[in-house]
């Protein structure tokens, strides 16, 4: 006896080739795995800048260009939204400024409020010249947002300044949470004291478990050669040679996006 024929209805056709775009059973599901769902549309690892706005006070602000809109996953509903919100914390207004890479010597209007996940976002110090101070570097620091920062990217020019401080007030001692310190050399040429170098100069301080200072007083450095490019004047994005090549944009071995 021949098995019987299959036929295929357009309605069937149609079923799959046009999946359906709403699982209506998703609310019944368990909580644990719905949370689990939830979490596989999480954000990765990003890298948020901040700068000094001199206007009207000193005070720090995120970069417009280095923040990403808040993802679908924190305006779909409550229960997504809460766990969006367990992991990314509010942290700072952010402002488009007519410098984005430098001292905002003039701000625009703010455009809401910057989220950062403190254990695989990485938080660069913009250069700040003749702002920055040791109070405004630990009022950042001392933010609830950044209690369990993991990485920290800081300009040398800042870290020139914060070396001359006591050596209490190490970026490694003042931010108590980072496990990684990467510090950036740029190839800008500030003065004839300081020739214009080639390449970038990345040293990327890995913390020990055993504490700060310990790490700090031994110089666990790594050293690498990377670079940096421009676009209308701000920084873009940045790579080190040894892990990804030339071309890459990734900050090791994780994509970054400015």
């Amino acid at each position: 006896m021949n098995p019987p024929k299959t036929i295929n209805s357009p309605k069937t056709s149609a079923s799959t080739t046009n999946p359906p775009s709403h699982f209506h059973s998703f609310p019944h599901l368990p909580l644990e795995l719905r949370h689990l769902i939830w979490t596989l549309v999480l954000p990765g690892p990003r890298v948020i800048e901040v700068i000094i706005s001199s206007i009207p006070t000193p005070r720090w602000i995120c970069v417009q260009e280095s923040c990403h809109p808040t993802p679908v996953i924190g305006a779909v509903c409550r229960e997504s939204r809460g766990v969006y919100l367990g992991t990314w914390v509010p942290f700072l207004p952010i402002h488009k400024t007519s410098e984005p890479h430098g001292t905002a010597r003039s701000v625009m209007e703010s455009s809401g409020i910057s989220f950062i996940n403190p254990r695989i976002d990485t938080l660069y110090i913009s250069l700040s010249p003749g702002i920055i101070t040791l109070a405004l570097f630990n009022s950042l620091a001392t933010h609830p947002a950044l209690k369990n920062l993991h990485t920290l990217l800081l300009n040398w020019r800042e870290m020139e300044y914060l070396n001359k401080s006591s050596r209490g007030d190490t970026p490694i001692a003042i931010f108590q949470g980072t496990r990684r310190l990467t510090v950036v050399v740029n190839d800008t040429n500030y003065g004839p004291a300081l020739p214009p170098r080639p390449k970038v100069g990345i040293k990327t301080w890995f913390v020990p478990q055993r504490g700060h200072a310990e790490g700090w007083r031994r110089r666990e450095v790594k050293e690498v050669m990377g670079g940096f490019w421009k676009r209308f004047g701000g920084l873009v994005g940045g790579w080190e040679e040894e892990e990804v090549g030339l071309y890459g944009v990734v900050w090791r071995g994780r994509e970054m996006r400015w």
